[in-house]
């Protein structure tokens, strides 16, 4: 789909010796590769910073997008750790573009809704995964009127 996307490998085999990202946490390359890195795979990426975390909610040919924040400001490491109540969820306008994009991939994958993450570093907006049952209900408001769009799809 021509996004950005970060260097990414799926392996159980402990061999490397590259820093990764990994699970929300910024690990040493030793730290993941242990004895138990051989009972499944796993999904390494390498570390974005500075960025700013997207969501981008697609439905259909619409998409609504928002930054991930604290105190105004991009979070370093994984959102997920702070607590909620520090957390704020502006709209924020995605480039035509990427927004198209966003939703051509949903359509290509033959979904309806799509939730896909993001990350902008610089100028890059770099694709970090999408979610086809992803959690929208925490971006629902009357700006974002996700419960009503999803409830008409449903309708159709």
């Amino acid at each position: 789909m021509g996004f950005d996307i970060p260097k990414t490998i799926i392996t159980n085999d402990p061999t490397g010796n590259q820093q990764f990202f990994a699970y929300t946490q910024l690990l040493d390359w030793p730290e993941i590769a242990t004895s138990d890195l051989s009972a499944a795979p796993v999904v390494i990426q390498e570390a974005i910073s500075p960025k700013l975390d997207l969501r981008v909610t697609v439905l259909g040919e619409q998409a609504w997008t928002v930054a991930v924040t604290a105190d105004d400001k991009a979070i370093e490491g994984d959102w997920r750790l702070k607590k909620k109540p520090e957390l704020a969820y502006p709209t924020f306008d995605l480039p035509l573009d990427v927004e198209q994009r966003c939703i051509e991939l949903v359509r290509t994958m033959g979904l309806v809704y799509g939730a896909i993450d993001l990350v902008v570093s610089g100028d890059r907006f770099i694709f970090i995964e999408i979610n086809p049952t992803g959690e929208w209900g925490w971006l629902d408001n009357p700006e974002r009127p996700l419960a009503k769009a999803i409830a008409a799809a449903l309708q159709k």
